[in-house]
């Protein structure tokens, strides 16, 4: 079930789950921290998400074909309460996970590898709250992560009601604009924002992780902090412990 780079094709029973990254996975330079985040929508609503994403690229840039990115997007009042508005949408799951370069490793692991177990985690939770008969996990691409993603992420291996839930897993670019992707480095970016609170031993929220992830509850709102990894490479980490926060408090 191939799906091709430059073509999202998809049935309506389809969960489309999109993702991101940001940071650096191993801390370089500035950015001692790395999260991904990302969407899950079912394929069925998928055009209703698309329309909303561009009256929100015609909110802020005047243009509902305009690409949006939230690295280049101004948090001035009337921006800020549009994407918390959009996030109000309860047709998509929203989830990220977070790690720094504080995180404790009591074993020799990369970190991409616990990031990505608990990314299954979430996954496996929204599959098990709706309908779907297979799963498309569409990453943006980029020519230092693909790789990465590849080895550290592997197959997802889910099941409905007992039975093994097709899986497949594709790379788009961010130059084709595709809302998901969009939609995914939003949540991505307000997910680095926490860590990097939590990173700088602040408290309280970020203003975009209130908007995207302070409008619902588990299991269409999930955020996890890493904090301490154990096990093992191969099974993606064996135990971690850290913060889960979807709402306040």
């Amino acid at each position: 079930m191939k799906v091709p780079p430059q073509e999202l094709k998809y049935a309506n029973d389809w969960l489309l789950v999109f993702l991101d990254e940001t940071g650096h996975e191993t801390f370089a330079g500035n950015q001692p921290y790395y999260a991904v985040g990302g969407c899950a929508v079912l394929g069925a609503h998928y055009e209703w998400v698309k329309a909303k994403w561009k009256e929100l690229r015609k909110c802020i840039n005047g243009d509902p074909e305009a690409p949006l990115h939230a690295a280049d997007l101004e948090y001035t009042p009337k921006n800020l309460a549009a994407v918390s508005q959009f996030f109000t949408d309860r047709s998509f799951a929203r989830f990220a996970v977070a790690i720094t370069d504080k995180t404790t490793f009591v074993t020799n692991m990369h970190s991409m590898a616990p990031v990505m177990g608990m990314l299954k985690v979430h996954i496996a939770r929204i599959v098990s709250v709706l309908p779907c008969s297979a799963t498309a996990l569409i990453f943006e691409s980029s020519e230092r992560g693909d790789q990465l993603v590849l080895q550290h992420f592997g197959e997802l291996g889910l099941t409905e009601n007992g039975a093994p839930l097709p899986t497949s897993h594709c790379f788009m670019p961010k130059s084709i604009r595709e809302p998901g992707l969009e939609l995914a480095d939003f949540v991505a970016s307000a997910a680095g924002t926490q860590a990097r609170f939590y990173y700088q031993g602040k408290s309280g929220f970020a203003k975009d992780y209130q908007a995207v992830f302070h409008q619902f509850s588990a299991p269409f709102s999930q955020f996890f902090h890493i904090q301490e990894v154990g096990g093992s490479e191969q099974d993606h980490a064996a135990w971690i412990q850290g913060t889960r926060r979807s709402e306040p408090g």
